[in-house]
C-alpha cells in the first residue's frame, strides 16, 4: 500500500470515527423536557439522613478525622 492511499484510509476511518462519536448524521438527540421532569420527580426521599461529621467521615473514608482534619459541611443520604 503506498503512501497516498495510507493517508486516505486513515482520513476516512477518521472521519467515520467522528461522526459515530457525534451521534449520527441528522439524527435528533434532544430529549423531551417533560419526560425529564417526570422521570425526576419518581425519586423517593432518603430513608436515613446523617449529619454527625465525625460519622459522616468515618464512613465515607474509612478512618478517624485527625486534628488537620476541618469538616464543614457534612451530610449522607441513605436509601434502604
Amino acid at each position: 500500500m503506498n503512501k497516498t492511499a495510507l493517508i486516505i484510509a486513515i482520513l476516512v476511518l477518521t472521519a467515520g470515527l467522528g461522526v459515530w462519536l457525534a451521534g449520527g448524521l441528522g439524527e435528533d438527540s434532544s430529549m423531551d423536557v417533560d419526560a425529564v421532569d417526570a422521570e425526576g420527580s419518581e425519586i423517593d426521599a432518603p430513608t436515613t439522613t446523617l449529619t454527625d461529621a465525625t460519622e459522616v467521615f468515618k464512613r465515607a473514608f474509612w478512618k478517624r478525622p485527625t486534628e488537620k482534619d476541618r469538616i464543614l459541611y457534612a451530610e449522607r443520604r441513605e436509601w434502604a
